[in-house]
């Protein structure tokens, strides 16, 4: 299996089991639209994290590395950030269950996991010493 397909694996089960703990902990406290608010926010944060990690690890080594790498911060920030204000303007009742607190935690735990594999799938090649 492809390194890039490994990683997006590996974080997209991250991002799963963050998003069944953060659901179970909403419908204790919101019912269901505290499980909604989970899910939306897992989706919010984790289709941008997905996409910042492909076009990150694309450009990297290349000439275009710095372009790949603010592209993917663009596109790992801009995403969750759109994502709040959408909400905000067109499902309050989501933000009232706890959508923002949720939000962040999973950014920053898919932000930790995503920088960690783009890290080490970006890792330039040594050569070797004979």
């Amino acid at each position: 299996m492809k390194p890039l397909v490994q990683a997006c694996l590996i974080l997209g089960l991250i991002l799963f089991s963050l998003v069944l703990l953060t659901a179970a902990y909403g419908y204790s406290q919101y019912q269901a639209r505290g499980a909604i608010a989970a899910v939306v926010a897992g989706l919010v944060c984790g289709v941008p994290a997905l996409a910042a990690l492909v076009v990150t690890v694309w450009f990297a080594g290349g000439p275009l590395a710095l372009g790949g790498t603010l592209a993917g911060t663009g596109l790992r920030t801009g995403g969750p950030l759109l994502g709040l204000l959408l909400v905000r303007g067109l499902a309050p009742e989501l933000e009232n269950a706890g959508f923002v607190t949720m939000v962040l935690i999973l950014y920053l735990v898919v932000l930790l996991v995503e920088t960690v594999l783009a890290v080490r799938l970006s890792k330039p090649k040594l050569a070797s010493s004979a």
